[in-house]
């Protein structure tokens, strides 16, 4: 089956807007696909760094709809780009994300939120999500990139928070 090639794109303010006034938010039990890329489209690149992801494609299987949103900035923030981009994720009500690598807060934060995590996803976005749904990825038990250096210390000292 071909996945759908219809799409929405805007900042993570105007998409989010757009999927909730669209009525796509569903059940809990929803499937909902998060994929970190390079580009607007289900046939851009995979972006192998989560919080530093130039685009998360969302798809919708339920609707067979994209939604692409700009994470330019979460990307471009000093520190807490995993965390901030982790914020994105639940508010479009990902259930699971494709990407390269996570941090361990990111890794941390997304589990936490009921978020499963994929990691060394390659391909387009739409090879990507083709992948998941053929049951040919293997859900991360661990962050795979060793993330900033708070992350290595245990602590976010930009906050002066504890890791958790």
């Amino acid at each position: 089956k071909k996945i759908s090639n219809i799409f929405c794109t805007g900042t993570a303010g105007t998409t989010l807007g757009l999927m909730r006034d669209m009525e796509i938010k569903g059940a809990s039990a929803d499937l909902r696909v998060g994929v970190t890329s390079r580009g607007e489209s289900p046939f851009s690149e995979v972006c192998e760094q989560f919080g530093r992801s130039y685009w998360l494609m969302i798809y919708s299987p339920a609707e067979g709809l994209w939604f692409a949103i700009d994470n330019s900035q979460n990307r471009t923030r000093v520190s807490g780009a995993g965390v901030s981009t982790v914020e994105t994720m639940i508010a479009a009500e990902v259930t699971v994300v494709l990407t390269g690598e996570t941090g361990p807060k990111a890794f941390r934060t997304l589990r936490a939120a009921g978020i499963s995590v994929v990691h060394n996803v390659n391909g387009t976005v739409e090879e990507a999500l083709d992948h998941w749904l053929a049951g040919r990825l293997v859900l991360a038990s661990a962050a795979n990139d060793a993330g900033s250096p708070d992350c290595l210390l245990g602590r976010h000292l930009a906050h002066g928070e504890e890791a958790r």
